[in-house]
């Protein structure tokens, strides 16, 4: 069965029992009962439902604990919802695995029987949370959660949904490739690294973990979530980089001249085209403390990305890093080209001056000082 099938049935039949239904949590066929196992009969109203919180959301970041070696074993899910103004509401709740718990990892995350005792099972906090997953782009720090998530369908006789994911240890990497061998980029280390405030081995604190992780490298490498998850483009030589400068200010006289014709977007028309892409949205506030790599001096390079990043604004709702546009007003500037700098400006901020931070505000000052 089709897992929006599968969701839609529950759904309908969630309804249709009312508060009244009572039914019985049996280890689904196939699965061996062993002493550890917990079986209960619980009334649905009784099963506290997940505290989702209202989006939009930017990006949803998931992370689960288990009960025993098995990745289906699903005891805690933690969600970390990320909003556009880079506000993070964390939620969790814990699972009944319906399987014994080890000892390991009862000392890892201090979840065992007595905690779960009462709580929902997966396939009750599955059809909470999937409307709202099934919209947003959901990241995970390893490929763990996605693994587990999706095995503990298996356990159930449930469709795997078709979630987009994102890893935010490959994140992490491409933002601090100096990490690789030396801590490496797992929470433990990147926690102490990065002065993050979370507790470990807790699943809602583990997804806000990787939500912050997002979040930072954003910051650092002047990247959108979406440019940071694309498949690395090929690189090209210098040769090609600089060989035509005439070449690039024709392509940013382009770019000028579709953001001087083309009609902003509304706030509810960016929220519709997110919606309707399934991408997500970068924050409003972009600050970058990274130092300069090699392509921010590249005019060519940052024309391009810029020119990329606008067009995807207007196909899918995203919002240019503010750090592109900055680096192409710097480099016209330091390249005598005030004429085009000035342009630049202008039909940048008929777009994105509303945006709130760092970089963005900096962007309208520099614009009205350039037309005085």
């Amino acid at each position: 069965m089709p897992f929006k099938t599968w969701l839609r049935d529950r759904t309908q039949a969630a309804a249709e029992a009312g508060s009244d239904h009572t039914a019985q949590r049996d280890l689904p066929a196939g699965r061996k009962g062993t002493s550890s196992d917990i079986r209960t009969t619980t009334r649905l109203t009784e099963v506290p439902p997940f505290a989702l919180p209202e989006g939009p959301f930017r990006f949803i970041a998931l992370d689960v604990e288990t009960a025993n070696s098995d990745a289906a074993s699903i005891c805690q899910i933690g969600l970390a919802c990320v909003r556009h103004d880079g506000t993070v509401h964390v939620t969790s709740s814990l699972v009944d695995p319906e399987q014994r718990f080890s000892g390991f990892n009862v000392t890892l995350h201090g979840i065992g029987p007595d905690e779960v005792r009462g709580a929902a099972t997966f396939p009750v906090v599955l059809a909470q949370i999937a409307p709202l997953l099934g919209q947003q782009l959901i990241i995970q720090h390893s490929p763990f959660d996605k693994r587990a998530m999706y095995a503990a369908c298996r356990s159930y006789g449930i469709a795997e949904p078709d979630w987009s994911w994102a890893d935010s240890v490959q994140i992490a990497r491409r933002a601090w490739p100096e990490f690789r061998g030396n801590g490496g980029h797992g929470l433990g280390h990147l926690k102490q690294a990065l002065s993050l405030d979370f507790e470990h081995h807790d699943a809602g604190e583990d997804a806000k973990a990787a939500a912050l992780v997002v979040l930072l490298a954003e910051e650092r490498t002047g990247l959108t979530l979406a440019e940071m998850i694309a498949p690395p483009r090929k690189k090209t030589s210098k040769t090609a980089q600089s060989a035509s400068p005439l070449a690039t200010l024709r392509k940013l006289d382009a770019l000028v001249a579709r953001l001087q014709q083309t009609r902003p977007l509304s706030q509810a028309e960016v929220a519709q085209l997110r919606r309707e892409s399934g991408l997500p949205t970068p924050p409003s506030a972009e600050g970058v403390s990274a130092q300069l790599v090699a392509s921010d001096h590249d005019l060519c390079e940052q024309v391009e990305r810029l020119s990329l990043a606008c067009h995807a604004h207007f196909e899918t709702g995203e919002i240019p890093a503010s750090h592109t546009a900055w680096r192409v007003a710097i480099l016209l500037s330091k390249g005598r080209h005030a004429e085009q700098e000035r342009a630049f400006l202008t039909a940048w901020c008929r777009h994105f001056a509303g945006h709130s931070g760092g970089r963005f505000e900096a962007l309208a000052v520099r614009a009205r000082k350039r037309t005085l």
